[in-house]
């Protein structure tokens, strides 16, 4: 072998390396875009006030989950369909209640779902993953945005309406700065070390859409995180209302879908000129 041949050899392997290492996080260059999810390593993040997902990165400041709720930069394209993967081992079961959530979605609302293609990580996509506990990010990140949905513990379209919430922009209902005015929170029934997931926001850290809604599927059942099975931690100040939680409602209630079409601009779905669910196709996992 000649030195021109080893020279060229030793340079290609150069060249080749350095465009590895210096290709983009999560970029795709495979066209099985579901088997290279399957193998990718997210980003690693701690848990707050329950299920929210935060990054412990170095730039974790610029991603908190407080700043997600106010700002504008942290909302998906309402005019593009919101790329979706699936980790393809969930079972069947899992699969029709994320598909159930996220048609529930589309289904009122001008937000669109989609099946992510090998380079919509340039931009973002929701992936729902197996892993521990029901937990996602608030509002938009960018890139492969994960949404844990344990297969045992989650498997109801209401919590995955829940997270996909979170993902799409929105905190806790009763975490609201407001929420005194509607709930009492009763401390001494909480878990200690959970008391923090009743934090209260301040009035410039949300935004009130609507009235408070006991209904939400973001709010907390009336039980969460109870020293004793069925002691209350949350106290209705509204005579009657029953709080329950996400699998049992299961779906957006009234003022969720209002909340959604504010957040996101959808006036044809505000002002009755657009009929919901009309004309929508649904949207269904694909199955490999």
């Amino acid at each position: 072998m000649n030195f021109f041949t080893v020279f060229h050899r030793i340079l290609f392997f150069i060249i080749l390396t350095g465009f590895s290492q210096s290709a983009p996080v999560g970029m795709v260059h495979s066209t099985d875009l579901t088997e290279y999810i399957e193998k990718f390593k997210f980003e690693d993040y701690k848990i707050v006030l329950g299920d929210i997902m935060e990054s412990i990165s170095a730039t974790a400041s610029s991603l908190s989950f407080k700043n997600a709720i106010v700002d504008n930069q942290r909302l998906w394209n309402p005019k593009k369909p919101i790329p979706v993967a699936v980790q393809q081992s969930f079972p069947k079961e899992m699969k029709d209640e994320i598909e159930t959530a996220l048609n529930d979605i589309q289904n009122h609302t001008c937000l669109r779902f989609k099946n992510a293609e090998k380079d919509d990580n340039r931009t973002g996509v929701l992936v729902f993953t197996d892993g521990p506990g029901c937990s996602s990010f608030i509002g938009y990140k960018g890139g492969f945005q994960q949404i844990v949905m344990n297969s045992s513990a989650c498997r109801c379209a209401g919590t995955a309406v829940h997270e996909t919430m979170h993902a799409l922009g929105f905190a806790h209902e009763q975490v609201r700065s407001d929420r005194d005015d509607y709930v009492e929170i009763l401390t001494d029934n909480i878990i200690k070390e959970y008391i923090g997931n009743f934090e209260k926001l301040s009035p410039d850290q949300n935004r009130l859409l609507t009235a408070y809604d006991y209904d939400s599927i973001m709010h907390y059942p009336g039980d969460a995180f109870s020293k004793s099975p069925g002691l209350k931690t949350i106290q209705p100040k509204k005579k009657g209302v029953k709080l329950l939680n996400s699998c049992v409602k299961g779906k957006l209630s009234k003022l969720d879908i209002v909340k959604i079409n504010k957040l996101y601009n959808c006036t044809s779905y505000l002002d009755g000129t657009k009929n919901p669910g009309k004309d929508v196709k649904p949207f269904v996992i694909r199955r490999m």
